[in-house]
């Protein structure tokens, strides 16, 4: 019995590290909850029922607090709007070439559609060109007026 709490407690740090070393969002959001529930008393259990964005929204205002007006106006057009354009951009290209790539899958499609009425229509055009179709004259002569 002792020797399976040992294991778990050692994968428990073992994912606590790798959430660490690695940077993942579900250990930054643990962190920021963990802040949360320090700086304002409150049980980890109760912040759990609280919405992440207005914790969140709590974390980075309480950072920007001792930052004169230059340094985060420095701050923020060097850190965030640079890379948000950047981001913006990507979606932007990512969102036209999927746009572009359908375009292409349609017209595809159009031109399976089309080949083959195309084809039959020229097949039976060069039938009609080497077997021209003579239409039958039923002539009957009135034997009477002669």
């Amino acid at each position: 019995m002792y020797e399976s709490f040992e294991i778990i407690n050692k994968l428990e740090q073992l994912k606590a590290a790798e959430g660490k070393l690695l940077n993942t969002l579900a250990f930054f959001e643990r962190k920021v909850r963990r802040w949360y529930s320090r700086e304002f008393h409150t049980p980890l259990f109760d912040v759990y029922k609280l919405d992440y964005q207005f914790i969140l929204q709590q974390y980075y205002e309480s950072i920007i607090e001792g930052y004169s007006y230059n340094e985060l106006l420095e701050v923020t057009q060097r850190n965030l709007l640079d890379e948000l354009s950047e981001s913006i951009e990507e979606e932007d290209q990512k969102y036209a070439d999927s746009l572009i790539k359908k375009q292409q899958e349609q017209l595809e499609k159009q031109k399976v559609k089309d080949t083959p009425k195309t084809q039959s229509l020229n097949k039976t055009q060069s039938n009609e060109a080497n077997n021209p179709k003579i239409p039958e004259i039923n002539l009957k002569f009135d034997e009477s007026l002669l």
